[in-house]
């Protein structure tokens, strides 16, 4: 016979990722803060902070991400060839540490 230990500790992190997944339904307006963390900019890209990137990118407001140019400038500086690139790894971070999956 054998005993299987942990299925306990095991139901309660599935129950826990289940509730987490619930709460990721949907769509949500999140902040730079939030999705480009001060970790995230360290590991991406040539800055520590999001604010850091805007400023020497020269960024003086929403309608300026949308240019050919802050493309440009995140291919440049960055490990991203396309801010929607950027972005979308962003967004996937964003998920797994919603979902406590990142370290």
């Amino acid at each position: 016979m054998f005993e299987i230990k942990g299925l306990d500790q095991l139901q309660r992190r599935l129950k826990d990722l289940e509730r987490r997944s619930q709460s990721l339904d949907g769509t949500h307006e999140l902040s730079f803060a939030e999705l480009f963390p001060d970790s995230f900019m360290r590991q991406h890209t040539q800055f520590a902070t999001m604010q850091e990137m805007i400023d020497v990118g020269n960024i003086e407001n929403g309608d300026d991400i949308h240019k050919p140019e802050w493309c440009a400038f995140v291919a440049a500086h960055t490990n991203f060839d396309s801010w929607e690139s950027m972005k979308s790894v962003a967004g996937q971070e964003w998920a797994k540490r919603k979902l406590g999956l990142s370290r």
